[in-house]
């Protein structure tokens, strides 16, 4: 996985020179409102939105966690309702800030190599050793890697549930008792919670089987570690005047985004059979991966549908319904925001894949073969897309400028 993820960072970085910048992808409009907190010698994308001038997520992680931690230090030009509760992984990152600004840099991406590396081992330990090859495709998940490249949360939040999953059960129902495992469950499970909100698919099942078994210990403890989100929401509120989840509902759109990937489809095969030629066979592949996600809902659905169980409620619950609330967040993404952009909609699926994996390793599931085909086709496809396919950007060397500050006025030359 650590070679994996660094020949990735080369890959990505190297149109660059190598620089580690171009992964945060620093767009010139929001590098001009926060030039203080951005550091020198970065990589700026240059133009319109069409070709990469507006930047991308990874560059709102970034300039929370560098500011994070300065007084009365707050980026503009984000839409903070929608961006600032999710500080879980600039928070992590922001704990290199102290080095500077190319501090927060290296920070952002050794977090999300240590965690992807300490995951992995906590997946691991999780599954029983005849089914530990499954965590192959873990290591090769194309939702995490393309989450990684560009320094978003979402490989963040599926680390942090795989290791506090690992000590949540190993946890004992000794109410008296606080042990490093629950201590630890809640850690990383409240930082779950803090980086993105669909750690909650995974988390609320959990809960609601705790909930099922009378376990109160871990009621408790998954009732908790709500607390830091509920004060972080709490403290947007006073100190920012922040309605959070009001945001939200732009993106809710059921069934949208399918009959957009529809409509989007038909549309390029028929200008593909109008003007045949090596650009639209181009346009037509780059779209057809999308496809491979609808093949994805429909496998892992057939996989939770047709189990064969004598118990309904059994230890394969939660991931069931953890499986279900995905797909539903999903077949509710908009096709303008999600569906019609690829590395929007797939990292969606970032959180199906461990779930699945859990749920391959237990004795129920019997159809599972299609789901782990369709992800490492998807995976070769965006390594490939990745490595000979994605565009290099307009973009130019971000210097700091130290010269004199004239205010409004430039300076005029008196005559003698």
């Amino acid at each position: 996985m650590l070679f994996f993820y660094t020949a990735s960072l080369m890959i990505v970085s190297a149109p660059y020179d190598f620089n580690p910048t171009s992964m945060i992808h620093f767009g010139h409009y929001y590098i001009e409102q926060n030039q203080t907190l951005t550091p020198d010698g970065s990589i700026r994308f240059l133009g319109n939105e069409h070709y990469g001038g507006n930047g991308y997520d990874g560059q709102i992680f970034y300039y929370f966690a560098r500011s994070l931690f300065q007084e009365n230090a707050w980026p503009e030009g984000f839409n903070n309702a929608y961006r600032a509760p999710r500080v879980g992984y600039p928070f992590l990152a922001a704990l290199f800030s102290v080095f500077g600004s190319w501090g927060t840099v290296a920070g952002m991406i050794l977090t999300q190599i240590f965690l992807s590396v300490f995951s992995l081992h906590a997946l691991l330990k999780i599954l029983p050793a005849d089914k530990r090859y499954l965590a192959v495709f873990y290591i090769v998940s194309p939702f995490s890697l393309q989450s990684f490249t560009v320094l978003v949360s979402d490989s963040v939040m599926v680390s942090l549930l795989m290791i506090g999953y690992f000590f949540f059960l190993r946890m004992k129902e000794d109410l008296k008792r606080i042990s490093l495992n629950d201590l630890f469950t809640f850690i990383f499970f409240s930082m779950a919670v803090l980086t993105k909100e669909s750690s909650l698919f995974f988390l609320f099942p959990l809960g609601l089987y705790s909930l099922f078994q009378k376990n109160l210990k871990k009621i408790i403890l998954m009732l908790i570690i709500l607390f830091p989100m509920v004060l972080w929401q709490v403290y947007l509120r006073q100190a920012h005047g922040m309605i959070p989840a009001g945001v939200l509902k732009v993106f809710l759109s059921p069934l949208d985004g399918i009959l957009g990937l529809l409509v989007s489809s038909w549309e390029l095969l028929y200008n593909f059979f109008q003007t045949p030629g090596f650009s639209s066979a181009v346009q037509l592949l780059k779209h057809s991966i999308k496809w491979l996600l609808v093949i994805l809902i429909l496998t892992s659905l057939q996989s939770i549908i047709t189990v064969k169980s004598r118990s309904f409620l059994n230890r394969d619950f939660p991931l069931r319904l953890g499986i279900a609330l995905t797909l539903f967040s999903v077949l509710l993404a908009d096709y303008y925001y999600f569906w019609g952009i690829y590395e929007n909609i797939s990292r969606m699926f970032t959180i199906l894949v461990p779930l699945m994996i859990l749920y391959a390793s237990g004795d129920v599931i019997r159809k599972k073969n299609l789901f782990f085909i369709t992800l490492s086709i998807l995976s070769l496809m965006v390594i490939f897309r990745m490595s000979f396919i994605s565009p290099v950007h307009p973009h130019d060397v971000y210097r700091h400028y130290s010269g004199k500050n004239y205010g409004d006025h430039a300076p005029v030359l008196q005559k003698q």
